[in-house]
């Protein structure tokens, strides 16, 4: 599920909180980076916070988070 889209950012974000609310105990790995950086470059303007907000919307709006946020890396 795209995460990031220049033109609708939002759109990709809904879909990602639609697909987890349908499936309560599915799992999503999200890339706050938005894209490949074959260098290895890490710049904090290449991050979004799109996956925060996944967690946040997907969850019940009065109760705790369901959802765990691990930081992952990729070598």
């Amino acid at each position: 599920v795209p995460v990031h889209h220049d033109k609708n950012p939002m759109a990709a974000v809904r879909l990602s909180v639609d697909v987890l609310k349908a499936e309560p105990d599915s799992s999503m790995v999200i890339f706050p980076q938005g894209e490949l950086k074959r260098k290895n470059e890490l710049n904090v303007d290449d991050f979004y916070a799109g996956g925060i907000m996944i967690g946040r919307m997907a969850g019940p709006k009065d109760g705790p988070n369901p959802f765990d946020v691990i930081p992952t890396g990729v070598y």
